[in-house]
């Protein structure tokens, strides 16, 4: 067994790893803490450490998700797919992605508190739904467009309508796209 010590958001940890492979474990380490520093910038308001980790986390396994789906596809499929706007999925995805532009144009404590964040999102949101009225998409396009977005509202807006609202879009556009 081996050790190494890191420093993790301001502390110092001595960890157990893999005896050889203590680079590897200590790059692992500082990945995990830009990607939990990043997902502290990004939320607003208080967020303790270890919520941020289990989110920053989440956020790696399903990059690492993503990326062992794409190596299961054929080489040749770049992740174009078809949208059929007459199926239940695509109707639900963009049901729930207006009602979240909806939710966020018409929050006026969002407005008050940062208009320019809510702006942004807002342009986020109408460009992810821009991009579903094609009838062939990028699902790394779409991913990149309202992934990120959906995951910032849904965190920093957990116990109010939006967060329930981005949480909603995110689980229908999971299921209109699919995994990977």
């Amino acid at each position: 067994m081996g050790q190494i010590h890191v420093g993790f958001l301001g502390d110092r940890y001595l960890l157990g790893c893999v005896e050889g492979e203590e680079d590897r474990a200590i790059r692992f380490a500082h990945n995990l803490e830009v990607d939990a520093g990043e997902v502290l910038k990004a939320v607003t308001g208080d967020l303790d450490p270890m919520r941020a980790v289990l989110m920053a986390g989440i956020l790696a396994h399903e990059r690492i998700d993503g990326l062992e789906s794409r190596t299961a596809q054929a080489p040749a499929s770049d992740r174009v797919v078809g949208l059929d706007h007459n199926r239940p999925e695509y109707v639900e995805a963009v049901a729930t992605l207006d009602a979240l532009i909806v939710v966020v144009r018409e929050s006026n404590s969002y407005r008050e508190a940062d208009e320019v964040d809510q702006e942004r999102r807002l342009t986020e949101l109408e460009a992810g739904k821009t991009l579903l009225k094609s009838r062939w998409v990028s699902k790394d396009t779409v991913k990149a467009t309202l992934y990120g977005t959906l995951a910032y509202l849904a965190c920093k807006f957990a116990d109010a309508l939006i967060g329930e609202a981005a949480a909603t879009a995110w689980a229908a556009l999971k299921r209109l796209l699919g995994p990977g």
